[in-house]
């Protein structure tokens, strides 16, 4: 991955928190993280190498929530850190990593469950889904 060199990840459902602040915004972002790019230039593109994008939550904010976002999940039952520093690179908050593992997603149930208690921790928060697994 990068810089972090070569990590291994087990199976399972992992959580990326980033930022759209670049040229073109949300729409480019997501756009740019559901294909895989040939030129991997963040952690993640390295990652979606190798992974499949289930579903994206997102929500619109004028802050820089993405450190906000990474504690609410790691309170979040079943969710750690694997590899420190992995989708972090730019963060300035310390954070211990910006992609998250969840365990054994265990298909729609689970990510609902998380969804809603991620949801339920931003309460004015316009937060969405997108996917398979969504409420």
């Amino acid at each position: 991955m990068g810089r972090l060199g070569r990590l291994s990840f087990p199976k399972g459902g992992y959580f990326y928190v980033g930022s759209a602040r670049g040229p073109g915004g949300l729409r480019a972002r997501l756009m740019h993280h559901l294909r895989s790019p040939d030129a991997p230039h963040w952690h993640i593109d390295w990652f979606r190498q190798a992974a499949k994008v289930c579903g994206i939550w997102w929500g619109e904010t004028l802050d820089r929530a993405e450190c906000d976002w990474v504690q609410i999940l790691l309170n979040l039952k079943d969710v750690r850190v694997l590899h420190k520093g992995a989708g972090a690179s730019d963060c300035v908050r310390g954070c211990p990593a910006h992609l998250l593992f969840s365990g054994k997603m265990e298909g729609q149930p689970s990510w609902r469950r998380l969804f809603e208690e991620f949801n339920a921790q931003l309460p004015d928060l316009n937060l969405h889904c997108w996917g398979d697994y969504c409420p």
